[in-house]
């Protein structure tokens, strides 16, 4: 077959040369990378000693390189043929993979991954004949099928472990050479197909010298190995430069009758105001021409569009507001007045029974409430809600001890987690005796009423100490009712007034206390005629008294241009608080927190004979938390992130992550 090609090619260039006086010649040279990747997939290479169970499949690309002399005669008028020589390099690298046993210094046996490797390279002349089609003066198409030599080849097999990775073998090697050498059973002449465009660039005005962008593909289509292997194909890239003989740089050119020109040219301008400029700029935008040939006379015309812009004077953009304020009695007023009422407040809390020790210390922190046994003897439980001072969950360990002291029969069980060592055995253990001293000495509880627990390992990172009541008699919520006054804040009625001519792009409305941002609404387009602030989502009674309030507007219209108005101003005093005498108002306040699961009190005990909720407050831990809430459709009122909470007020420790995500259950009957 290959005898057959060469033949029909050598007679089809004897005919050319027979049927023309004198032959355009072309010669070219070449030279560029190419980008090869292996194709097919086999299981082993005769005379490559390689696993028999494994199956090698084409691993990564590579870089080689290649070159090229040829020439080529025309054969039709934009058909070309030819033929050229050359060579190039070629690399193929396959991998294949097996899970073989591994056998452990204890006798234990389990299967790892191991990666073979096939890397082979190869110099190899080229002889191909080649049709070259030129569609254009500056493109041209060639197709050819080349013959390649193998001159020079070598192989290397490699093989290391992959899962797991880094895995050594007995030499104490991460990667081994299994076989290299010479590429067994080596074809003679490996045949392919290639594909490319090549570029014309002219580097004289007789344009008989280009230069040559070369882009192609190549396929090899038999193996580099009489097994048929090793094969692969590639996108070749590369430069050159191309000659054609018997182009004459003295031709003749033949010339026309000068032609006369005669050119006019209209103008027309487009005025235009922009707020993008601050002097007058005139740009030409198009450009269009017409022509009549009239013997040797050329009429041209050409109209030319021009557009001017002008200074645009700024548009009118200002903005006040106006403060009204809305009193819990439905009054509205221009004055800032404080609401204050005695209210009869019955709060139920859950109480997390822990005890969060410092670090590596066994001695009970001093967060937590200690009482001498004369002390102990008069507190009452209810006090751990009514302690302005310290939060109720400091107090943990003596409502634990006043419920042992009230209820005889009942016990608890103080339980602990070591790390797994000694030391941490022994830190848990003189912690619990910590706990379980302080009950004993301050409460009277007997020692056989307290069990003590360390459990090995520690699925906590606080190092805590936890009271365990089957019975929940110990642990169950604490309960308190007191009287309080309570203060509050009047809403706020924004009604901003604004003037635009260019029409508004975007607004803000931000509330400052000593100039801290405590409150914004922003958002596109149009300005809301009213807007409703309830200053106690953001702010306490005492901090509005002890420092104004200043509101401002800005604004930015579609143009670009911005401004701010004056700020209004929230002002209180002290003498504006009214009478805290009368009747008080009931209302029952329900905690409920999200703590680990460990921890959660049953919603039994919380709701309990509790009646309908006016309203329910959610106080989420985090951004994700708020995202999610806001996307639910839950009948609840959503206080802001990380707000002052009466439920975390006091809590100095680590105990603050308990209390960070919570809801607060709300009946309400106010006195008219």
């Amino acid at each position: 077959m290959l005898r057959l090609i060469v033949f029909l090619w050598a007679l089809a260039s004897v005919h050319i040369c027979a049927q023309q006086e004198r032959v355009s010649l072309a010669v070219d040279a070449s030279v560029g990378v190419g980008i090869q990747a292996p194709l097919g997939s086999f299981g082993s290479i005769p005379g490559v000693a390689s696993p028999e169970s494994v199956l090698f499949s084409p691993s990564t690309a590579s870089i080689g390189w290649w070159f090229h002399v040829g020439a080529d005669i025309p054969l039709l008028e934009n058909i070309r043929v030819g033929a050229r020589l050359g060579a190039r390099s070629l690399a193929m690298s396959y991998t294949a993979t097996e899970r073989v046993p591994i056998a452990t210094e204890q006798g234990q046996v389990f299967f790892a991954t191991l990666q073979h490797s096939l890397t082979s390279d190869v110099v190899m002349f080229l002889a191909e004949p080649r049709v070259r089609y030129e569609p254009f003066s500056w493109l041209a198409i060639a197709v050819g099928i080349p013959l390649w030599f193998p001159i020079s080849d070598n192989y290397t097999q490699t093989q290391r472990f992959i899962d797991p990775t880094g895995l050594s073998f007995v030499d104490g090697s991460t990667e081994q050479m299994t076989s290299q050498g010479a590429i067994p059973n080596r074809a003679a002449i490996v045949t392919g197909i290639e594909a490319h465009l090549e570029g014309l660039l002219p580097l004289t005005t007789t344009r008989n010298l280009f230069l040559v962008p070369h882009v192609g593909y190549s396929r090899v289509l038999t193996s580099v190995n009489i097994d048929g292997a090793l094969q692969s194909q590639s996108f070749t890239f590369g430069v050159g430069f191309r000659y054609l003989f018997g182009i004459q740089e003295n031709n003749p050119i033949e010339t026309t009758p000068q032609q006369v020109r005669l050119v006019s040219i209209e103008r027309d301008t487009t005025v235009d105001l922009s707020t993008q400029v601050k002097e007058a700029i005139t740009s030409l935008t198009s450009t269009r021409s017409d022509s009549i040939i009239d013997g040797n006379v050329v009429r041209i015309r050409v109209r030319e569009s021009y557009r001017t812009l002008l200074p645009k004077p700024p548009s009118v953009l200002r903005g006040s507001l106006r403060l009204a304020f809305m009193h819990d009695d439905g009054s509205v007023s221009d004055d800032a007045q404080l609401y204050a009422q005695r209210v009869r407040l019955s709060r139920t809390v859950p109480m997390m029974p822990l005890v969060i020790f410092d670090d590596s210390s066994s001695v009970l922190p001093a967060r937590y409430v200690q009482f001498s046994s004369s002390r102990a003897a008069s507190w009452k439980e209810p006090s751990a809600l009514t302690d302005a001072n310290v939060h109720w969950q400091y107090h943990v360990l003596n409502v634990i001890g006043f419920r042992l002291k009230v209820n005889p029969s009942a016990s608890c069980t103080l339980l602990a987690y070591d790390d797994g060592t000694e030391f941490g055995k022994g830190l848990a253990l003189r912690r619990i005796e910590s706990v379980q001293r302080y009950l004993m000495q301050s409460f009277g509880i007997a020692s056989r009423r307290i069990n003590v627990e360390v459990r090995k390992g520690q699925p906590s990172p606080l190092p805590w100490v936890m009271i365990v009541d089957p019975t929940r008699r110990l642990i169950r919520p604490v309960a308190s009712s007191f009287v309080q006054n309570e203060t509050r804040l009047p809403r706020v009625r924004i009604m901003p007034d604004v003037v635009s001519e260019a029409g508004m792009n975007k607004w803000s409305i931000t509330m400052f206390q000593a100039g801290r941002s405590v409150r914004t609404y922003a958002d596109t387009g149009a300005v809301p005629a009213m807007i409703l602030w309830n200053m106690n989502e953001n702010l306490n009674a005492d901090a509005v008294l002890l420092q104004q309030i200043l509101v401002e507007l800005r604004l930015e219209d579609t143009e670009g241009a911005s401004t701010r108005s004056e700020p209004g101003r929230i002002a209180m005093r002290s003498q504006s608080v009214t009478d805290v005498s009368g009747v008080p108002s009931s209302r029952v306040e329900i905690l409920r927190l999200h703590p680990p699961d460990y921890l959660s009190t049953p919603e039994s005990e919380l709701f309990s004979g509790a009646g309908p909720f006016t309203s329910i407050e959610f106080y989420p831990a985090t951004e994700t938390d708020e995202a999610e809430f806001l996307q639910s459709d839950a009948p609840v009122y959503t206080k802001p992130l990380n707000a002052a909470a009466w439920f975390r007020r006091g809590l100095v420790g680590p105990e603050k992550e308990l209390y960070q995500r919570a809801e607060v259950y709300i009946k309400e009957e106010r006195q008219p």
